[in-house]
């Protein structure tokens, strides 16, 4: 769990951090929306895919501790 909240609090601020930057540049208002959008987008898939990863990791080291009545599934 400390994995997922991890991941989750970096790439929290990674996009506030990013947001900010956008916002202080002088670009139109339809530019900014659109690199918003892309930033929002770029750091939700990179986001999911750690956290896909991690739960692999952290499903597998699950399974290893269970009895092997349950390693037949």
């Amino acid at each position: 769990m400390a994995i997922n909240v991890t991941a989750i609090g970096l790439f929290g601020i990674g996009y506030s951090v990013r947001i900010k930057i956008i916002n202080r540049k002088n670009l139109e208002d339809k530019k900014k929306s659109r690199k918003i959008s892309e930033t929002k987008e770029l750091v939700y898939r990179n986001l999911f895919l750690v956290l896909y990863v991690a739960y692999l990791n952290i499903f597998s080291k699950t399974g290893v501790v269970m009895p092997l009545a349950c390693h037949k599934l």
